[in-house]
């Protein structure tokens, strides 16, 4: 991250208090302007000391980091496997559907949808999520999704099971 400064006037004629426009840019690792403003400043006429004062610790985290990890290290085990057929339990809403979408387009898993199918779909759309090329077993509700899921599990049609939507 790249963070620049720029002077873009010096007003010290409009009044007695000197000023000057400082044009702000942050440009992120892609060359790419992530935040850009203008700050108003009052130019100091002496020079100004202040103590230094003790600042906070920050850190700047990326909240898909460790998942990117997971992801990766799973991907590296499953390496030359056939990826789990899964049984994704009444994933009637964005997060679930794109988890699901998400390890499939990993190579990791092969999901199976089962719920409310109308929800489903609806979801899916909602969300610009192509679940077409997955299987979907439309159920009444929830609870009959999960005891479909459960006895293509017993059965060994599924090899796990992914809590979709389902309050438990």
């Amino acid at each position: 991250m790249r963070v620049t400064v720029t002077v873009s006037t010096i007003d010290a004629a409009a009044s007695h208090i000197p000023r000057a426009t400082l044009h702000c840019e942050v440009i992120n690792q892609r060359n790419e302007i992530v935040v850009e403003g203008d700050a108003q400043v009052i130019i100091p006429t002496e020079k100004v000391s202040r103590p230094r004062v003790h600042l906070p610790k920050l850190e700047l985290r990326d909240p898909g980091v460790k998942l990117r990890a997971l992801i990766e290290q799973a991907r590296v085990a499953l390496a030359g496997h056939a990826p789990l057929a899964m049984a994704v339990v009444h994933a009637v809403d964005a997060v679930s559907l794109g988890g699901a979408v998400d390890a499939a387009q990993a190579g990791l898993i092969t999901p199976v949808f089962i719920g409310p199918e109308a929800r489903i779909r609806a979801a899916a759309e909602a969300a610009h999520i192509d679940i077409a090329p997955y299987r979907l077993i439309a159920t009444e509700h929830s609870h009959a999704a999960a005891a479909q899921a459960v006895a293509m599990a017993r059965s060994g049609e599924v090899q796990a099971l992914m809590k979709g939507s389902l309050h438990t």
